[in-house]
């Protein structure tokens, strides 16, 4: 029997083990690793040792450090389900989280529904709580009345053909892309975002398949064309 390989990564050592207990306790799970931090679970990943699971405390000894690990992961392309870990479960913590490939979240110091997590991602495609989804729920009508907004402001200035064309995107995206807009480097965005310069790359990628653009000029004449 091929067993489901699984990585936990969790900074708190009694926390750790109650993981570790119930990931044992199942008989076609296999423990990979455990780390500590992200700088521990980068070795791993240098190593090419990637599970099929992840199950990943999003606060690694500061806020959201796990944000910056699925950024990593979703840059490198590696085919890895990631369980998030939180007590935070808000609004912008889960639209990043799951623009970020995050499959579900699990409330910390709930062992067992990590093991739910995984098994309904591995029938589903993803696992979400009904907390979670009244939470993403709240997400998606935020996203929907930015749209809207931002359509009515471009038909008021443009016209309605165009703001048809405007994309769903995150708050995230739309910052990257008013920086980009206004000519900034990507070292520049990634200060002011906080981000990598990578995750920058990566961020401008995705506004590209989204706005059907080639290259980042493309990209900001399109946006611009729409009143962005």
């Amino acid at each position: 029997m091929t067993k489901t390989t699984i990585a936990l990564v969790e900074d708190s050592v009694k926390l750790r083990k109650h993981w570790v207990d119930e990931i044992k306790k199942q008989d076609d799970f296999e423990l990979m690793f455990e780390a500590n931090d992200e700088n521990e679970l980068a070795t791993f990943f240098e190593k090419g040792q990637y599970p099929d699971f992840l199950v990943l405390d999003l606060n690694l000894g500061y806020e959201n450090a796990g944000v910056e690990v699925l950024r990593q992961l979703q840059q490198s392309e590696a085919s890895v389900h990631v369980v998030v870990c939180t007590h935070n479960v808000s609004e912008h913590i889960v639209a990043q989280t799951l623009a970020l490939g995050a499959k579900a979240f699990v409330e910390k110091g709930t062992p067992i529904e990590i093991t739910r997590a995984i098994r309904g991602i591995q029938r589903e495609g993803i696992h979400v709580s009904e907390e979670v989804l009244t939470v993403l729920l709240r997400v998606i009508k935020g996203l929907e009345i930015q749209v809207n907004q931002l359509k009515i402001q471009v038909k008021e200035n443009i016209g309605n053909q165009e703001a048809e064309k405007i994309p769903l995107i995150t708050d995230e995206q739309m910052r990257v892309l008013k920086h980009l807009c206004a000519g900034l480097t990507f070292k520049e965005i990634a200060k002011k975002e906080r981000l990598t310069d990578k995750g920058v790359e990566h961020t401008k990628d995705r506004l590209c398949v989204l706005f059907g653009a080639t290259n980042r000029y493309e990209l900001t004449y399109k946006a611009g064309k729409m009143g962005l």
